[in-house]
């Protein structure tokens, strides 16, 4: 049985750069789903596209009241719905943080290679195809200072080394050895992230912290065998930031990070055309080190846990929230053209939007925005009308009979009534103040716009008939 998962939406039509041909307004969307890993920073994660699941493995835990911290090595699946974790039918590595992972499409296996563990650092590459992992080869020793892609160009995963320094270089993965493509590229870092960039077919490396503690902002560009700087601009200098390629969109996402001396980041910015532009996207809390990767399937990225400040052990907190980027806005004629999974009043629209909402307003395209002294067609039409405030109300000159239970009506002197059973209520003081606990009594008010009174009896039938509903439930 799947479990219902409720959402968070965040969004922002601050959108700088639309993708390609279409209109849209990014949006972060927190999933609360049952269950799922504890807090952790430096996770690895890759999308297994041939299985459509996200596959996080491993991560770091300080507990700061205890003076403890652990390395996990247990293993998740996320689905889009839930959380799900693996029981290795094998051997299960090592446990570690900040290990390199991509997925090998070519092969079909999730490729996970190194990381630190409780003895130092580690060289082993691992392999899971979706139920049990494998060992199959040690690799180049690369510290804190590494990140793997795939590179659909030679159908191979790669490897960034930055911090060897004895196996610092880009390497490539066949299937059971490393090889290295080439020892010159940018300089010994920690912390910086990487994606490939589909767009111009290069892998993309941003960031990190350089030798002194220095924070980097610099932006690498990788063809396949020269690395180039791109030219400056873009997120201020950061470690642990997290970017991943969004195919539907056709940029590269970038979010979070943090600096050495502590401050974090909550901005998110996008790579596209050689540049980085800000998106007015606001969601997840500031942090780094998180896990962020693209679910090909259902066009989103998929970001999970981080550290509010993953440099320094003083007030860190780890994260074990599961948050997910996506695009509204763009024209759709169905629901599977959409991220967001929900095509609306004929585009791409944040979530289901509500009575006397609509979500194709000029300027706020997929965003549920308020419908206003006008007919709704989705939810309130025909004898109802939505009024200057966005509720939906009964037109002048139709009675409560011809509208669904609960439609806003007009009382006498200008309250607001509700219409149930027919009749128009609403609960004020009818002057005597005559309930048996000395209360006031409700009492009918008109049931149409400037229309005649209800009776008190209608009322207590009204109220008979909601009472006995509850009673014994919904009718089928």
């Amino acid at each position: 049985m799947r479990i219902a998962t409720a959402f968070i939406v965040v969004v922002s039509a601050n959108l700088l750069l639309p993708p390609p041909g279409a209109c849209a307004a990014p949006v972060w969307q927190q999933q609360q789903p049952a269950a799922a890993p504890s807090p952790r920073s430096s996770a690895a994660m890759a999308y297994d596209a041939d299985r459509h699941v996200m596959v996080l493995f491993g991560g770091f835990f300080l507990d700061e009241a205890a003076g403890t911290y652990w390395v996990m090595d247990d293993t998740w699946e996320w689905d889009g719905v839930s959380w799900r974790q693996l029981i290795p039918t094998d051997d299960v590595p090592p446990a570690r943080a900040g290990a390199a992972v991509a997925f090998d499409a070519q092969r079909g296996r999730t490729v996970m290679i190194g990381g630190t563990s409780l003895g130092g650092t580690l060289t082993d590459t691992w392999e899971w195809g979706g139920s049990g992992w494998s060992y199959v080869a040690e690799g180049p020793a690369c510290n804190a200072g590494n990140m793997a892609v795939y590179d659909p160009r030679s159908s191979r995963v790669t490897l960034l080394c930055t911090e060897g320094p004895a196996d610092k270089g880009t390497w490539s993965w066949d299937g059971s050895a490393w090889s290295l493509l080439t020892a010159e590229g940018p300089p010994l870092l920690i912390g910086f992230n990487a994606a490939y960039d589909g767009a111009a077919q290069a892998v993309l490396l941003f960031g990190g912290t350089r030798a002194g503690s220095v924070d980097s902002g610099d932006t690498w560009t990788f063809d396949g065998s020269v690395w180039t700087q791109a030219a400056g601009g873009g997120p201020s200098p950061r470690a642990g930031a997290s970017m991943a390629w969004h195919d539907e969109a056709g940029l590269v996402v970038l979010f979070g990070g943090a600096t050495y001396q502590g401050r974090t980041f909550s901005d998110t910015w996008a790579w596209h055309d050689s540049a980085w532009w800000p998106l007015g996207a606001a969601g997840p809390a500031a942090r780094g080190a998180h896990a962020m990767a693209y679910d090909v399937a259902r066009r989103r990225v998929v970001l999970f846990g981080g550290a509010s400040d993953p440099w320094a052990a003083p007030g860190v907190n780890e994260y074990g929230d599961t948050w997910e980027f996506f695009y509204v806005g763009s024209v759709c004629a169905g629901d599977t053209e959409c991220s967001s999974g929900i095509c609306a009043d004929g585009v791409c629209c944040e979530g289901h939007c509500g009575t006397c909402q609509h979500c194709d307003a000029a300027g706020q395209e997929g965003l549920c925005t308020a419908v206003t002294n006008g007919d709704d067609p989705d939810s309130c039409t025909g004898a109802s009308t939505c009024d200057s405030a966005g509720v939906c109300t009964v037109k002048p000159g139709h009675t409560c009979a011809e509208v669904p239970e609960g439609t806003a009506c007009a009382c006498g002197g200008g309250e607001a009534g509700q219409c149930l059973s027919g009749s128009c209520f609403c609960p004020q003081v009818d002057g005597g103040g005559d309930g048996a606990d000395g209360g006031s009594t409700p009492r009918a008010c008109d049931c149409r716009l400037g229309g005649s009174s209800g009776t008190l009896g209608a009322w207590l039938l009204a109220a008979f008939l909601l009472a006995r509903r509850r009673l014994r439930g919904p009718r089928g």
